[in-house]
């Protein structure tokens, strides 16, 4: 299995994506936000690019959806939910639809439509994306970071990283699956710590969000691996 690793959205080149397996990482926190929503039961998630094509979107649909995600890192304008992961409890999300808008995250997702098959990964769900892509041995896979603006994001790397150290059989394809998983190692056991030091961990904790960088944190505790299927534009499940 030939692994690649795109450390920011503007790697990402439609011809490159053509019969691959992508895996769009946004931990912080796109990504973890949607793997615990399904952990409590949502029934699908459609990601869009902003919060007004969201809100429009909404009105077309009945019953009406949960609207979820954020602007400039805060829950949008008459949404229902922000884009903490904690917010996204059974309560809150069991047996729904949810339309979901991210400055970075879902973006990204819209931005890699023409790659095979599409997943998301985080700390969250990390062993159980590794087993399932090692069961299922696509012959390449890329994980694309979603960064923050488009630029580079420490989180995301690492988060890379450690999922690709979880597949036994990866082959490392370019220099950015080395760099991910190099950074990875070094930042073994250290995720709240150098969550701290990242630019946009340190943004989120500055205005309360420290609660979600402990929860992003956590590792291998999901089973739900969510597959972004482009056909239909929803994400839902993993299907094997």
């Amino acid at each position: 299995m030939k692994i690649s690793v795109f450390l920011s959205p503007v790697e990402i080149e439609a011809d490159r994506l053509a019969g691959t397996w992508v895996v769009v990482v946004d931990v912080l926190r796109a990504t973890s936000t949607v793997v615990t929503a399904f952990h409590h039961g949502v029934a699908s998630v459609r990601p869009v690019a902003n919060a007004h094509d969201a809100r429009e979107l909404a009105k077309m649909w009945h019953p009406r959806p949960i609207l979820g995600g954020e602007e400039g890192g805060f829950r949008a304008e008459g949404f229902d939910l922000g884009n903490s992961p904690l917010e996204y409890t059974p309560e809150a999300v069991s047996g729904r639809r949810l339309i979901f808008s991210t400055t970075n995250g879902t973006r990204t997702l819209l931005k890699v439509r023409q790659a095979e098959r599409v997943f998301l990964g985080a700390f969250l769900n990390a062993r159980a994306l590794a087993e399932f892509l090692e069961k299922q041995q696509p012959e390449r896979v890329i994980f694309v970071c979603a960064g923050r603006h488009g630029h580079f994001s420490l989180e995301d790397a690492i988060s890379s990283g450690y999922i690709i150290r979880q597949i036994q059989s990866a082959d490392s394809a370019d220099d950015g699956a080395a760099a991910a998983q190099a950074l990875a190692e070094k930042f073994a056991e250290k995720e709240s710590d150098f969550f701290q030091q990242s630019f946009h961990g340190r943004f989120l904790a500055s205005h309360g969000f420290e609660a979600d960088l402990r929860f992003c944190a956590q590792k291998n505790v999901f089973g739900e691996i969510p597959e972004f299927v482009v056909e239909t534009g929803e994400i839902v499940l993993a299907r094997l």
